[in-house]
């Protein structure tokens, strides 16, 4: 039924549930226009996940639902009001953003902070991804990091107090080395480099030996010392702590090397 239809009886009152990326953007106008139109009428809105508003709609306790989807979705009458666009969206420090343009296979080299991996959202944004030819990407929620930061074994390192910079390109003419860090938080504690990895085991050495390197290249262009890293698993959801001290750093032989994800 639509908006208009629910309106159209003298002091209705009308509860719509609208995901929340909606609710605050592209619904604005509508309902204005549905309250100018209807002044008798009580409007209630809603701002939930889009699962949430689907929960709402089955259970019959709002008049309707306006969500994200790809297609009709069972068990409900519904119709297309508009379409929304997907858009990424980098830094200008950012290797992409002197980029006119970017292919599916380069697109896939670089992770993204999205929506939480269960959630209904972020499925759409895989299929969505997976039809443009990216056939492998990696999204961390910042809503993850933020239930990571506040766990008792990362408490000490003030996490949760320092800023996050995403996709980070750290350059050392002086060592010979670059490479792009996922993430690298600045806390009152000192700099914390974090490589993020779809592992669903524990961490490789190679992996601590990246750190390694990262740490090498970000007290050299930031003038600090760094003497702990993280490697955050994203299957499991977890971060694990390692200590790179100077006899893990003569592990790392080769001192020319560019750093991959």
């Amino acid at each position: 039924m639509r908006l208009g239809a629910l309106g159209a009886e003298r002091s209705v009152s009308v509860t719509v549930a609208a995901q929340r990326s909606l609710a605050h953007g592209a619904l604005a106008e509508r309902l204005a226009s549905f309250v100018h139109a209807h002044p008798q009428a009580k409007l209630v809105t809603r701002s939930e996940t889009g699962e949430r508003v689907v929960e709402l709609l089955r259970a019959q306790e709002v008049d309707l639902g306006v969500f994200l989807a790809l297609g009709p979705v069972k068990g409900f009458a519904s119709e297309i009001i508009g379409k929304e666009e997907l858009r990424l969206v980098a830094a200008p420090s950012h290797p992409l953003a002197q980029r006119r343009s970017v292919s599916p296979v380069l697109l896939s080299e670089f992770g993204f902070v999205g929506g939480i991996a269960e959630s209904h959202f972020a499925q759409i944004i895989d299929i969505v991804m997976r039809r443009l030819g990216v056939r492998r990407h990696r999204v961390v929620a910042e809503a993850q990091i933020d239930e990571l930061e506040k766990r008792r074994k990362l408490r000490e390192y003030r996490l949760a107090e320092g800023t996050r910079r995403f996709h980070v390109w750290v350059k050392s003419t002086r060592l010979g080395l670059s490479g792009k860090l996922d993430l690298l938080i600045d806390s009152p504690e000192g700099l914390f480099p974090v490589d993020f990895k779809m592992t669903t085991g524990q961490p490789h050495r190679n992996h601590v030996m990246q750190l390694c390197g990262y740490a090498r290249l970000l007290e050299d262009c930031y003038q600090g010392e760094v003497t702990k890293g993280f490697v955050y698993l994203i299957p499991q959801n977890d971060a694990v702590v390692f200590d790179l001290t100077e006899e893990q750093r003569g592990k790392q032989t080769n001192s020319s090397a560019r750093f991959a994800e």
